[in-house]
């Protein structure tokens, strides 16, 4: 067989439904070359396995012991075969000309390229709270085209960089870490304005403070595996002001356009809250330098 130009690592974390209406995004991509597409998910989502027969192009990946997102991400990339690795998360669906820019995108001297996301138009004030917390760096408009960071929701790769890298991550695919190694041999993370996808999670308030605790706490823990000894200690007594740090960088963000702007002020109560969680968490995985031991995320709300 051919090995395919392109493949999509497609995480299902959330719900059939989300899998579904994500599959039929990728379906519907243009200008590109047929797509390799590997979903791998979470053994806990009813009737997955039952859209096999809808989407017969598509790879299904379903193991009882793989049921974080970090475990789905490096399985779903290890198990694709395409030159190009794009990366995505079900509840994202990906505009029509997402896969072509992406593509495009990974022609040019980078460690890795994202894209910006989106949030669906009835989202409400936890919704928005929960996006910004997420994924303010890579809300519209996009001022500059390097990223300190990308987010799994959204990224690219080129399979000859990521084969490359001394650091894991075909069992736990860290984000950060991985995202950190590639600029080391690739350069910048570039951020592709015209590649976009829109979230649609709809989660309640207390599990979204719970989820963005784990992940914080995650976040620290596995920075501080990478960290020389003074950079440890630097991440610990400066702990205590990354509430103020984060909502500044969200507050600059949102300014940057008028519906951000009013969006964010009306979250402000719920963001202030994950806010603090994910502060609290990432302290506490600094301080312990372990991983939370249940890294699910926030099971999604009915009528999402």
């Amino acid at each position: 067989m051919t090995r395919p130009e392109l493949s999509v690592a497609l995480v299902g974390i959330c719900s059939r439904k989300d899998v579904k209406r994500c599959l039929e995004s990728l379906r519907a991509q243009e200008n590109v070359p047929p797509l390799e597409i590997v979903l791998a998910y979470d053994p806990r989502l009813a009737d997955v396995a039952s859209l096999a027969d809808e989407f017969p192009d598509v790879r299904f990946f379903v193991d009882p012991d793989e049921t974080s997102p970090l475990q789905l991400a490096a399985r779903a990339i290890k198990e694709t075969t395409g030159e190009y690795v794009l990366l995505t998360e079900d509840h994202c669906i990906a505009d029509p000309g997402w896969a072509h820019a992406m593509w495009v995108a990974l022609q040019k001297p980078c460690g890795a390229v994202g894209g910006t996301i989106e949030i669906r138009d009835e989202a409400g004030p936890t919704d928005w709270a929960f996006y910004f917390v997420d994924f303010f760096r890579y809300a519209r408009p996009v001022k500059i085209a390097t990223s300190p960071t990308l987010t799994v929701c959204n990224a690219a790769y080129r399979r000859e960089d990521l084969e490359k890298l001394s650091v894991e991550w075909k069992s736990m695919f860290l984000e950060t870490v991985v995202h950190d190694a590639l600029k080391e041999i690739g350069g910048p993370l570039h951020l592709e304005d015209q590649a976009r996808v829109t979230m649609r999670r709809h989660v309640t308030l207390p599990s979204a403070i719970r989820e963005r605790y784990v992940f914080g706490r995650l976040f620290g823990a596995s920075r501080l595996e990478f960290a020389g000894r003074r950079d440890k200690w630097k991440y610990r007594i400066g702990s205590p002001l990354l509430p103020a740090v984060l909502l500044k960088r969200m507050t600059t963000k949102a300014f940057e356009s008028s519906e951000l702007r009013e969006r964010f002020i009306r979250s402000l109560g719920p963001l202030a809250l994950m806010v603090f969680a994910w502060s609290f968490g990432e302290w506490l995985g600094y301080w312990t330098g372990t991983h939370p031991e249940d890294l699910s995320v926030a099971p999604e709300r009915e009528g999402a």
